[in-house]
């Protein structure tokens, strides 16, 4: 047997060692894989255990946080409106009388009304410019009173349709000290103020959950301003 082939012949054996000790490290992984997996069916039990007393202790939920979020209403522009006009009536069942709408008309730096001066709060107000081929104008939410009339155009994540802020801001003009409201998710740079860009006022819908959090201090919260409150905070953070 020349050199050559006994080169061959060790470099046989060189590999199958390697391979027998490949094999054994397999094994070995193996063996652990499997000592671990036999102890999963004891680990889950312990975990649905755990879970299981968290739940019974409140401290494990799933699912939406507020109940506007749970009926999929929590980005609706229209409910949302409708929610704030409610908790903004003085007169209304909340039985808040007039501190939220005090308390958001001084952020606004709007002059503070009287006691007992009347107020009304309007949903989707519609007024229509004779010269104005586009067709009636509806605002949101219009509060008025004897001393200032505030009128919001609220947005989620619809974009503002043509003109829409001037033409708001035009109409209500001639109104007792209009103060525009432009009520966003964050600050969004309105698109269509541009004969009103000095007019409007930004307000973020987180805004005005602090806000009322401030208006609600000490006071009994009814469920329904709480949720509305939590699911601004929830849903329509900054």
């Amino acid at each position: 047997m020349d050199a050559s082939t006994d080169a061959v012949a060790d470099w046989h054996t060189r590999i199958g060692d390697v391979q027998a000790a490949w094999r054994e490290q397999d094994q070995r992984a193996v063996a652990r894989d499997q000592a671990v997996v036999a102890g999963w069916v004891g680990r889950l039990a312990a975990m649905r255990a755990e879970q299981a007393a968290s739940t019974a202790a409140g401290r494990w939920t799933t699912g939406s946080s507020t109940l506007m979020g749970a009926l999929w209403v929590q980005h609706n522009e229209v409910l949302l409106t409708r929610a704030l006009a409610w908790v903004l009536r003085p007169e209304g069942r909340h039985r808040l009388g007039r501190a939220p709408l005090d308390v958001l008309a001084q952020h606004l730096r709007l002059e503070p009304l009287p006691s007992g001066a009347k107020v009304r709060v309007v949903t989707e107000d519609t007024r229509k410019d004779e010269d104005d081929l586009v067709g009636p104008t509806r605002a949101d939410l219009v509060v008025y009173t004897p001393l200032w009339t505030m009128v919001i155009e609220a947005k989620v994540f619809a974009p503002e349709q043509p003109n829409q802020l001037d033409r708001l801001g035009h109409l209500w003009a001639d109104d007792v000290a209009p103060c525009f409201v432009f009520l966003t998710r964050g600050y969004r740079e309105p698109v269509t103020a541009e004969r009103s860009a000095g007019l409007w006022r930004a307000v973020s819908w987180a805004d005005l959950a602090a806000l009322l959090r401030v208006a609600l201090r000490d006071r009994q919260e009814p469920a329904g301003v709480r949720d509305f409150i939590e699911t601004l905070e929830a849903y329509h953070r900054d």
